[in-house]
């Protein structure tokens, strides 16, 4: 798995720290520098060992405090319940513990303090994060509330035990991904063609990831994507009995699917082999229904990965070029012009958003007085749609064939293949804070804005809603990321931004889509402070930097020059790949 993707603890003796674990997670963690990595990460099969994390249990002659951090500690590890944390409580708080309540995350190991004269004692620190009780999670902006929570005890044989522990576990943002999985369940894009990953976190063994998984699936999406996507296992579909794994695939028993038409047998088929292929032993799934073998037209029983590559939400032609402008002209890193008017300079381009079938551009053009968007074929003319004082850079929506864009730092316009431009409504969006960019994802379901002034933009990301003309649960996923100056999806869960600090000082980081993790992205090797970045799943990231085109295809190889600027010539901008 990628990084930011969840791994079970494996070192046993950490105490406190071991058991608070939950690295790369909210942001940028407090206490340690990022790492770098790829500049895309990728949502791989999880393979990694199934090492557990064995708490201590109660000792003898436990002051309250030590009982405390003991039983912080224990939060590590979920085996049976969280049983080893659960004998730190008395029985009717046993009992009543919900650790499946979800997960407060905090920058750093709570402080642990005695309050009362010592007969109560606190935990406090600063919230970055939380888990709800399916796994999905929420990113906390900085300067919110101080979490605190007060903890009163019994004795039990003269021992002392937890009487009122809070819903869920408590954990730090130094990792998360030592006790919790970050695995995509996947539902259907509005369009249907596509699945969309939706994010979740499992603290939960190997053995356990498949029952998990189908549970999530058939318990429908997050909050967070539910105006946006659908999906084929919804009312009336049950797991009928737990997945049995077998030595080359997993067996998956279902009762309610047979009646509902090869439609929904083939969505459904899709959204169970994409979610259960992340589990790397497992490079098949036979579903059944009501106990008969369920079959597709043209698959079979036995479903492999490679049967559902077409709904892939990330996928272009294996052929795609980046795109580029050049003195007013669109250009592709093949070191082209594009063919027709466009790649001509017949519309002064300033920025280009290609469709990612290929066929269809957008451009947004300079006038004399203010821009232009132009959207027609590819390779021929391109009628005028929008004019306005100032656009942002074009993006497709894959579902419907529309031309999103920002006019005039306020509002969200889409324009269809026919008909009038029109408004998208954004309820959740302040619109007076100024809009610096937007880019929807490839499978059409998420969108991604620059959020403030100039000098102080964050990330937002949002839902598209299933109409296709309003962006719902519009939230910041990663808001101590600040002074963001370009965004980018580099997959359908990960994207990378470029941020700056003064004018001296420029980052680069890829973050999950949840906010959940972020990890520095190397900028060495590039001749002077990036100010624009494009990314697409298996191909090279690229950056604009002094003019010229750079990229990465991995950390290991570092920047190159595609179309570095020589002689002050040539000065290369706006990078884009399809979407």
């Amino acid at each position: 798995m990628s990084a930011g993707h969840g791994r079970v603890a494996t070192r046993a003796g950490a105490a406190l720290a071991a058991c608070l674990v939950l690295a790369g997670c909210a942001g940028i963690p407090q206490s340690s520098a990022p790492r770098i990595v790829e500049a895309v990460p990728s949502t791989g099969p999880t393979e990694e060992p199934d090492v557990r994390f064995q708490p201590r249990p109660p000792q003898t002659g436990q002051t309250r405090e030590e009982v405390v951090q003991a039983f912080l500690d224990a939060l590590g590890s979920a085996e049976h319940q969280h049983g080893v944390a659960r004998q730190f409580l008395t029985a009717a708080a046993a009992a009543k513990w919900r650790d499946d309540a979800g997960a407060t995350v905090l920058a750093h190991a709570p402080k642990v303090e005695q309050e009362n004269g010592g007969a109560e004692v606190s935990i406090s620190g600063i919230q970055v994060g939380s888990l709800d009780p399916r796994g999905s999670y929420t990113s906390v902006a900085p300067g919110g509330p101080l979490y605190r929570y007060r903890l009163q005890f019994a004795q039990v044989d003269g021992q002392w035990r937890i009487a009122n522990p809070a819903p869920g576990v408590i954990m730090t943002a130094s990792g998360l991904n030592q006790v919790y999985r970050r695995l995509n369940v996947y539902f259907l894009a509005r369009n249907r063609s596509r699945v969309v990953p939706d994010p979740r976190w499992f603290a939960a063994s190997r053995d356990a990831l498949p029952n998990l998984l189908m549970k999530a699936l058939l318990g429908g999406p997050s909050t967070s994507l539910a105006d946006a996507v659908t999906t084929k296992l919804g009312d009336g579909v049950l797991l009928a009995s737990n997945v049995v794994p077998e030595s080359d695939r997993l067996r998956v028993f279902l009762s309610g699917l047979a009646d509902r038409g090869a439609a929904a047998q083939a969505g459904a088929s899709a959204q169970i082999v994409w979610t259960l292929s992340q589990l790397g032993d497992a490079p098949a799934v036979e579903v059944y229904d009501d106990g008969q073998p369920l079959t597709v037209d043209g698959v079979g029983a036995v479903q492999r990965i490679q049967n559902w590559r077409s709904y892939d939400p990330d996928s272009l032609p294996l052929d795609t070029s980046g795109y580029f402008i050049r003195r007013g002209a669109v250009w592709t890193t093949d070191g082209e012009p594009t063919p027709g008017p466009a790649g001509r300079g017949a519309y002064q381009a300033l920025s280009v958003g290609v469709s990612t079938d290929l066929s269809r551009l957008a451009v947004v053009g300079r006038l004399r007085n203010g821009v232009a968007l132009y959207v027609g074929p590819a390779r021929g003319v391109l009628t005028r749609r929008l004019t306005a004082s100032a656009l942002a850079d074009p993006t497709w929506d894959t579902a419907t064939g529309r031309v999103w864009t920002v006019r005039n730092g306020t509002e969200i316009i889409q324009v269809p293949a026919r008909g009038l431009p029109v408004q998208v409504m954004a309820p959740g969006l302040d619109r007076q804070q100024g809009i610096g960019a937007i880019r929807l994802a490839r499978d059409g379901s998420r969108v991604a804005l620059l959020v403030g002034s100039p000098g102080a933009r964050v990330l937002y990301v949002g839902a598209v809603s299933s109409s296709g003309s309003g962006v719902t649960e519009l939230r910041s996923i990663a808001p101590r990321l600040t002074n963001v100056i370009d965004v980018t999806w580099a997959s359908a869960d990960s994207l990378v931004v470029l941020t700056t600090k003064g004018a001296g000082e420029a980052s680069m980081y890829s973050v999950g889509v949840d906010g959940s993790w972020s990890n520095m992205v190397t900028t060495a090797g590039l001749p002077a402070l990036p100010t624009a970045v494009t990314a697409a799943p298996g191909h090279a990231t690229l950056a604009i930097a002094e003019g010229g085109i750079w990229r990465m295809r991995d950390s290991h190889e570092g920047w190159t020059g595609v179309f570095p600027r020589r002689n002050g010539l040539a000065a290369d901008s706006a990078a884009a790949y399809p979407g």
